[in-house]
């Protein structure tokens, strides 16, 4: 679910929905820090997009993974190969 799914204006309207769908297994995708947190707050997976170093930075201080999508969806596919093996 995106921007043009119909639900906000705020996020947290939107990850809640996402949250009904998918549970705790939901994670959140975002460039902006503070849908991110939001996240954090309602114990989701939370991943920043950012080519910016100073955004990544700003993140991954927090504990937040951050980085260019690309770099963002080879962790989400690392870790979900990773599940998969344990099992």
């Amino acid at each position: 679910m995106g921007r043009d799914s119909g639900y906000g204006p705020l996020k947290r309207q939107l990850i809640h929905v996402c949250m009904e769908t998918a549970g705790e297994k939901a994670v959140v995708i975002d460039d902006n820090l503070k849908a991110v947190i939001e996240a954090v707050r309602l114990g989701l997976t939370p991943l920043r997009v950012s080519t910016n170093r100073y955004r990544t930075v700003e993140a991954l201080e927090l504990g937040i993974p951050a980085g260019p999508t690309e770099e963002l969806l080879h962790l989400i596919l690392k870790a979900e190969a990773a599940l998969e093996k344990s099992k």
